[in-house]
């Protein structure tokens, strides 16, 4: 048997273009200077790449819309941006740990004022090193752009226009962070240490401004206007962090090649990762028993009821390879099914009858049982521990679930296809048949064109994955609660707004108190799946593969896991 390791536990390019007097469409750089591509700026000593000794990671990729840390809403983008960029502090794993800054302290009483004190030695892809006008505007820039990964932190009382004075150097190496009266002090270091936290190189980032010319004149000039895309464009397919890797033009989500960084201190034992879009587990497997892989994301043995013989042979034949182990990793991420209330058919009778009609064992049983175990509740274990009982307005009863559709009900699923999701979408269609309701299946083939079709809220069913962004239960609160128009989370996917419960998850989130703040987590909890647009079916352990020799760390929030550096002589 493979050994086995444990651990405890559409964003689119925003071009802005001036036409020319010629009447010709035409970009037009900060400057004048021509675009060029990727971090190309390297120092004598770096090194070519070693023929043959990439790293070669194969896992789903095609959900990548951006790469930009500030706008990314992808799973697998979040994951490769944590190795691209550092961040104040880190998460080792059970606490958390320096990154940026070497230590940190002098809490006041309320926790509003914090001090972090600095490490030196971190140094951009470019060369240039990072200073503190590289983490104020960085933070700035976040909230000025204000897309997804911003909206989820508004509790902290962060905002563009008071953020300069909220983060400040009052020495070389001293940052102080002081928060506004009333904020979520809990959520300070889910978000220092979250790919949103992620610290750019503004003078990289300035050079690839694009500006849009047809704007007024401003009095005085500042990047961060909206005039100019805010690098945005080109951070859709490139880097500017001080991570152990960069990127360079990755226009193709099917082979992301991650460059190493020469000037991180692990670049004397560091090699290329090469990410390539490899959905499918049992060809994973394949490929990592033939030594064409080094890492395999979630690649499961077959399904029993379709595998034919040979498969199954051949899963047990990699097991048996003692070149091989299973990491497995609790991780922040759920299985939901979202029912789009703007539909006229998904009326309330209609979604209880779902929410009562599904047996969550059966979907664990269609699946790899080391990766998936039943999660009735809104926030994944690893960020809140909540009790596993089961509302008795929410009991599985097919009886009752057919009483309630008097009659029978033809709804559509979508679902993305090749996603290691077929085992369930068929025992969800059957358990729905058994009560009356009828399911067309509407497979997207990507993870991009899912979400895309998403967006366009013409969905009845949809089942999808949904990762937290930080490690604190907010995340998903606001996820599943909040639908401002901001962000495109599961509430505004299933056209569901709710004042009342956004308001009980803001409430949790600024509640200082943690025995009282987990009890507005489980009120909310029990409101939510009763009115909410969902069931929640599934929780995830990952489960990765690699050869003995990689030292790969799994982290249980996308951006915490790391590539490995080396390989293990």
């Amino acid at each position: 048997m493979s050994k086995q390791v444990t651990v405890p536990s559409f964003n689119r390019r925003r071009v802005l273009l001036s036409i020319a007097t010629t009447g010709l469409l035409s970009p037009l750089l900060i400057g004048g200077a021509e675009p060029h591509q990727g971090n190309d700026r390297h120092p004598i000593a770096c090194r070519p790449p070693v023929p043959g000794a990439d790293i070669i990671i194969g896992k789903r990729t095609d959900d990548i819309l951006t790469f930009d840390p500030h706008e990314n809403s992808s799973s697998t983008a979040a994951e490769i941006i944590g190795n691209l960029y550092e961040t104040l502090i880190t998460w080792d794993g059970t606490a958390y740990a320096p990154g940026i800054a070497s230590k940190w302290g002098n809490p006041s009483k309320d926790n509003l004022n914090w001090e972090f004190y600095l490490s030196p030695g971190h140094v951009f892809s470019t060369g240039n090193p990072v200073s503190p006008n590289d983490i104020i505007y960085s933070f700035k820039r976040l909230f000025i752009i204000g897309k997804a990964p911003a909206s989820a932190l508004a509790p902290l009382g962060l905002t563009s226009e008071n953020i300069e004075k909220s983060v400040k150097f009052v020495a070389p190496n001293k940052l102080t962070v002081s928060l506004p009266a009333g904020a979520a002090t809990q959520l300070l270091f889910p978000f220092l240490a979250s790919a949103a936290g992620s610290i750019l190189d503004i003078k990289e980032v300035k050079t690839r401004l694009l500006v849009d010319t047809s704007s007024p004149p401003m009095k005085e000039f500042d990047w961060l206007d909206a005039r100019f895309d805010r690098g945005a464009g080109w951070l859709k397919s490139s880097s500017a962090g001080s991570g152990p890797f960069r990127l360079n033009n990755a226009v193709r989500s099917d082979e992301i090649v991650l460059q190493t960084n020469c000037y991180h201190a692990s670049y004397a034992k560091a090699h290329r990762i090469v990410v390539r879009d490899i959905p499918d587990g049992r060809e994973q497997i394949r490929l990592l028993q033939k030594g064409k892989l080094d890492v395999g994301w979630n690649a499961e043995k077959p399904d029993p009821s379709v595998a034919n013989s040979r498969k199954v042979a051949s899963r047990k034949q990699a097991q048996s390879n003692q070149n091989l182990r299973d990491i497995l990793v609790p991780r922040a991420n759920l299985l939901v099914l979202g029912m789009n209330i703007g539909d006229a058919s998904l009326s309330d009778p209609v979604r209880e009858a779902i929410k009562i009609s599904i047996d969550r064992t059966k979907l664990v049983s269609k699946q790899n049982a080391s990766r998936w175990s039943p999660q009735q509740h809104f926030c994944p274990s690893p960020l809140l521990s909540l009790p596993t009982g089961q509302s008795d307005d929410l009991a599985l009863d097919p009886a009752r679930a057919k009483t309630l559709l008097n009659g029978t009900a033809t709804l559509s699923l979508a679902y993305a296809e090749g996603a290691a999701l077929s085992s369930v979408v068929r025992s969800l269609a059957e358990q729905l048949a058994a009560v009356g309701i009828a399911i067309n299946l509407q497979p997207s083939v990507s993870g991009r064109a899912f979400f895309r079709g998403l967006a366009e809220r013409n969905h009845q069913l949809a089942l999808f994955s949904w990762s937290s962004d930080y490690l604190d239960p907010y995340s998903n609160a606001y996820a599943f609660c909040v639908n401002d128009d901001h962000a495109p989370t599961p509430a505004w996917y299933c056209q569901w707004q709710n004042p009342t419960i956004a308001e009980q998850a803001l409430a949790a989130a600024v509640e200082p108190d943690t025995a009282t703040r987990t009890n507005l987590y489980l009120n909310l909890d029990n409101t939510l799946r009763i009115e909410g647009p969902y069931l929640f079916l599934l929780e995830e352990t990952a489960q990765v593969t690699t050869k003995t020799n990689i030292p790969m760390q799994v982290g249980v929030i996308d951006n915490f896991t790391r590539y490995p550096l080396s390989l293990h002589r």
